[in-house]
């Protein structure tokens, strides 16, 4: 539970539990959005996850202090992490046009090392072998099931890469955030500063939505605020570097929509990639309870 001052103590596990609730609930956004991409453009998808995400983050806000947790002493680094979420989406937007998509999907998921690399030298995190084995690992798996052709030194994947270096910076500047602002907060103030940017948008591509795209329109809302939600609880109680290796598993979850909702059948190779994927974050799991455990053999565990 975070304290008064907004800040929640430490806790790697329960920071990995809220995490793979928060990816678990976006992989429900990617469903919403898929129904009604054959008919909406992106931008007004966008603007749809944002205003439906309002209300849940106006019920938690109330919940958790009520608007005595909208004062920031930050309010610029809010924009600026929104702008970044804002550019890393369109980036990998951008990428899929210009590559092939298991290439755009193959280095989109270099955000988990791009984060590892940099919580060092940014959060003064303490990354060792363990983790680094684990997230390679995990990309390892993600090679797997996008199979890139190889032919990635081009144009698209220059975009691809940006794309997943401003996520990457994204979830440094919500662990930041965290350290001093309640998560309901940070939650809000991403959308208080989305809305009008995506608002802006619709002029230049819009289409009438069909009563159909409603329910998809307020689950796509409902589910990206409280996941947003969940996902700064995360930040607020584990390192970045410990986090990194567990965003593989929203390809597990895009495994199963594809074959539930869209009747996709699953190949080897993505069995055998969600399989290194679910071993990599496990495998951190474990060596995060060993080095926290107390131990009478010595001092404490190194950088793992």
């Amino acid at each position: 539970m975070a304290s008064e001052t907004g800040v929640a103590p430490p806790n790697p596990r329960h920071g990995i539990y809220y995490l793979l609730a928060s990816i678990s609930v976006f992989s429900l956004v990617g469903v919403m959005a898929k129904l009604m991409s054959d008919h909406l453009p992106p931008n007004e998808i966008a603007a749809a996850r944002v205003i439906f995400g309002i209300p849940p983050v106006l019920v938690i806000l109330w919940r958790t202090g009520g608007w005595a947790r909208l004062r920031t002493i930050q309010p610029w680094a809010h924009c600026w992490r929104t702008v970044l979420g804002l550019m890393g989406m369109t980036c990998f937007f951008a990428s899929m046009t210009l590559l092939p998509l298991a290439d755009a999907i193959a280095i989109s998921y270099a955000a988990p090392l791009f984060l590892t690399a940099l919580s060092a030298p940014f959060l003064g995190e303490k990354v060792g072998p363990h983790r680094w084995s684990a997230v390679l690992v995990g990309f390892a798996g993600i090679l797997v099931m996008a199979q890139p052709t190889g032919d990635v030194l081009n144009l698209g994947a220059l975009v691809g890469l940006i794309g997943a270096l401003c996520h990457a910076v994204n979830m440094m500047v919500a662990r930041r955030l965290t350290a001093k602002e309640h998560p309901s907060t940070i939650s809000l103030w991403f959308l208080v500063w989305a809305a009008p940017l995506t608002l802006a948008t619709l002029p230049f591509s819009f289409a009438w939505p069909e009563w159909r795209d409603l329910g998809p329109m307020i689950g796509l809302g409902l589910a990206a605020g409280i996941g947003q939600y969940w996902f700064m609880q995360a930040f607020a109680r584990t390192p970045a570097s410990t986090l990194a290796p567990f965003n593989y598993i929203g390809l597990i979850w895009a495994l199963v929509w594809g074959v539930l909702v869209f009747g996709e059948s699953p190949t080897q190779r993505l069995l055998i990639g969600a399989a290194l994927v679910a071993a990599s974050g496990l495998y951190i799991a474990h060596r995060e309870t060993v080095r926290k455990a107390p131990s009478s053999a010595g001092p404490p565990a190194a950088a793992d």
